[in-house]
């Protein structure tokens, strides 16, 4: 019975040695599993969320497609209307020869809102054609209170009754009350230009 109970106890331990060996295994494979299923899950939600922004790139890409195609067809309708307009505009600017009073012009409205000015003119003039203006660059230099300048710029650009002029490039310095503002501009005229004289 001694031999039998020391074969069972040897039994015993073998199957518990087996048994911790398949346990280890069983939880190695088990963790392998897990960590692959894990790393397959990232790869597949981080492949589908960018899946997802590839086609929501699209879906607004194919709209804005569709509305500037839209946009161009109802241009190109327009475009024999927009035409005569812009000839109709064109004959309200001022011929070049009167760009001559210009910087005269400006210059009145300077001493109106308190401002110090300098203008002249820059370079040649851009010729006008048939479909669009031509223009003169000019550069200002204007010295005074900011609210003064920006007024003046203001009634320049949306107020002149005689030019079309924009402002450009502009640098700015203050020094105690008094701004400076140095800008270049361009004021638009109807035919082909004469070389102003300062």
């Amino acid at each position: 019975m001694r031999t039998s109970l020391g074969f069972l106890c040897y039994n015993i331990r073998a199957v518990i040695k087996n048994l911790r060996r398949q346990l280890v295994w069983s939880l190695v494979i088990i963790a392998g599993s897990i960590a692959l299923f894990g790393s397959a899950m990232l790869w597949l939600s981080a492949s589908a969320s960018d899946k997802a922004k590839i086609i929501t790139l699209n879906r607004t890409l194919i709209s804005r497609s569709s509305q500037s195609s839209e946009t161009l067809a109802e241009l190109k309708q327009n475009a024999p209307a927009a035409a005569s307009y812009a000839k109709l505009l064109i004959g309200f600017l001022p011929p070049a020869e009167e760009l001559l009073n210009f910087p005269r012009w400006l210059d009145g409205l300077a001493r109106a809102q308190q401002v110090s000015l300098r203008v002249s003119f820059q370079g040649e003039p851009v010729p006008a054609r048939e479909e669009l203006p031509g223009f003169y660059r000019f550069s200002a230099d204007m010295t005074g209170e900011l609210d003064n300048i920006l007024n003046l710029m203001t009634s320049v650009e949306s107020r002149a009754p005689r030019y079309l002029v924009r402002f450009e490039n502009f640098e700015y310095s203050q020094a105690g009350d008094q701004a400076r503002i140095t800008s270049q501009g361009k004021v638009y005229f109807r035919e082909p230009p004469a070389v102003p004289k300062q």
